[in-house]
């Protein structure tokens, strides 16, 4: 199957698993759509919160740029002193230069990983926003009567949305409301 197939196949069968799991709802409750995107956005918070996690990520990105620039000259180097060495020192050179590449990529995946010390500082530094950013949508959705609130800005699973069900902004008001009095 194509790779469009398998993708619409996929969305028909979260459609219905959703229809199936809300149908009993769709009487009782209230579905409103938020744009978690555009409501991060519109928090300064969020903004300086990006721009610490940009300036950590671009000075590990440049350490490990630095280390493969490193690693590239002593290939190069290799490559073009290889004739002159005996078998044995090719290949220790051989395996130092892939111990350091090893080393790297580990330096890699300690900072940039999907457990790295990027996405622990990310989890840090976001918390408190997206909490914030919670008690605003449960806030609004409350006084608003909604029993459920999708995000359209977290996965391809809302197709379209009548803007009248979009609660974004009032959520971003509720937040510069609770900002103020604080």
């Amino acid at each position: 199957m194509t790779r469009k197939l398998m993708k619409l196949l996929r969305v028909i069968l979260i459609v219905v698993g959703v229809g199936t799991v809300l149908a009993p709802f769709a009487k009782a409750q209230k579905i409103a759509v938020i744009d978690s995107r555009k409501i991060l956005e519109s928090l300064p918070e969020y903004k300086v919160v990006q721009k610490q996690l940009d300036s950590i990520a671009k000075v590990w990105r440049k350490e490990i740029d630095s280390l493969y620039r490193v690693i590239d000259q002593k290939w190069r180097q290799y490559r073009d002193e290889r004739h002159l060495l005996t078998e044995q020192m090719r290949k220790q050179k051989e395996q130092e230069i892939i111990e350091m590449e090893k080393m790297v990529r580990r330096k890699q995946r300690e900072y940039f990983g999907p457990d790295g010390q990027f996405a622990k500082k990310q989890k840090e530094l976001m918390e408190p926003i997206n909490e914030k950013v919670y008690n605003a949508v449960r806030t609004v959705a409350r006084r608003l009567r909604y029993g459920i609130v999708l995000d359209k800005a977290t996965g391809p699973t809302v197709y379209f949305v009548e803007s009248r069900y979009d609660i974004t902004d009032e959520v971003i008001q509720e937040l510069q409301k609770s900002g103020s009095s604080k």
